[in-house]
């Protein structure tokens, strides 16, 4: 399901599309990270004038950041990571293939010259509705990872778990 917000910027309209995933108890989750858990701790009415409430999740669960530190010691953190990169315009390409993207793919969307950056709209988003982790979900291809690099792009994202093949 898509919200849709609009904003304004420089008295220019602007269209803005939450594209997170609701999270809840049983969706699926990178193997060996933990799902969501919501536990309630006091109630209004039972000695409370409150409802208070713990939310306890993995790091990749739904939609999420993977800061360089995932796959790097000793780089950036998500709470150190730049918030001008993660906003602004970008680019949504609908991949309709049952392959991985690939840099030929890339080259193929047309972007334009600049584009920061991109998401890439594929059939992972059947795998939602399912409790179960899905392997072979679509992702970037190495060659894809390195065209993006090279481009200066600063934000990936893909509607699964992760950009990297399982």
């Amino acid at each position: 399901k898509e919200a849709r917000q609009q904003a304004f910027r420089g008295g220019q309209k602007l269209a803005v599309y939450d594209v997170t995933v609701p999270l809840r108890a049983g969706m699926p989750v990178y193997p060996g990270e933990p799902g969501p858990e919501l536990e309630y701790f006091k109630s209004i009415g039972e000695d409370s004038t409150a409802n208070v409430s713990k939310v306890s999740l993995g790091s990749h669960c739904g939609t999420h950041i993977d800061a360089p530190h995932h796959f790097i010691d000793g780089r950036a953190t998500v709470e150190s990571l730049s918030v001008e990169a993660m906003l602004g315009p970008v680019h949504v390409v609908e991949h309709a293939r049952d392959s991985h993207i690939t840099a030929a793919d890339l080259e193929a969307f047309g972007l334009p010259t600049g584009a920061r950056r991109l998401l890439a709209k594929t059939k992972n988003g059947r795998f939602w509705g399912d409790d179960e982790f899905h392997t072979d979900f679509i992702a970037f291809a190495p060659d894809a990872g390195r065209w993006l690099v090279n481009r200066g792009f600063v934000l990936v994202g893909i509607d699964y778990l992760s950009i990297e093949q399982f």
